[in-house]
């Protein structure tokens, strides 16, 4: 072997709760349009993989133009610590697009390095039925 493996370890619960609603932001109409809000949350270097595959720069994110978002709590929340200063979230949701329900598995990275949470990457992996089957009715 060529080293010790640490065991990946859940962040304290502060941190978690501060992470688990910056998240959440992503996915409230009333934050997710606001520019100046996406503009603080994000990494310099931020992109995003979507469900279909695509790349997304900060600057796609960000010019999105304003649409209803209607999504559940998240399913198999969970939370890894990679360091003191990067974590990932991993979760399932369903939300609705074009009319549309599509549930999907999301990946995030957030790094504090600079004394606050940034989002560096995203990505939305489609769905299984059986998380479906564990989703709130919308």
């Amino acid at each position: 072997m060529h080293g010790q493996i640490n065991k990946v370890q859940e962040p304290n619960s502060d941190v978690l709760d501060e992470l688990r609603a910056l998240e959440a932001s992503l996915w409230s109409d009333s934050q997710r349009f606001d520019r100046a809000h996406m503009d603080d949350l994000l990494h310099p270097s931020f992109f995003e993989v979507g469900q279909s595959g695509r790349r997304y720069s900060r600057e796609d994110i960000i010019g999105v133009p304003h649409r209803p978002i209607n999504a559940s709590e998240f399913v198999d929340f969970k939370a890894f610590a990679l360091g003191e200063s990067v974590v990932v979230l991993t979760y399932a949701i369903e939300s609705a697009f074009a009319g549309i329900q599509v549930i999907t598995r999301r990946l995030s990275i957030w790094s504090n390095s600079t004394g606050r949470w940034l989002l560096c990457y995203h990505q939305g992996t489609p769905g299984d039925h059986a998380v479906s089957q564990a989703m709130p009715p919308p």
